[in-house]
């Protein structure tokens, strides 16, 4: 192993850069997943979506991504509310 990149003769401080950099693009990964995910899921919240369980419904149920968000948020919070025993 002549090329190796951590030598048994390598300094702390050559280590220490070593694992920032690491750490850096790691970082810089996770903020590129993290914008790439936000932007799919607005495009989703943005978009209509049909939601009838049969194909062939005359009157299909078409709601936008954030109108069934809050469908499923105000859903919980009735099942919550109804829960609670007194």
């Amino acid at each position: 192993m002549d090329k190796a990149y951590i030598l048994p003769r390598t300094s702390t401080a050559g280590l220490i850069v070593l694992i920032f950099a690491a750490v850096a693009v790691l970082i810089a990964r996770a903020y590129h997943n993290t914008i790439h995910a936000a932007k799919s899921v607005l495009k989703w919240m943005k978009t209509a979506h049909n939601f009838t369980p049969l194909e062939n419904d005359d009157d299909p149920i078409i709601l936008k991504g954030y109108q069934y968000v809050t469908l499923c948020i105000v859903c919980s919070a009735l099942c919550v509310l109804l829960s609670i025993q007194v």
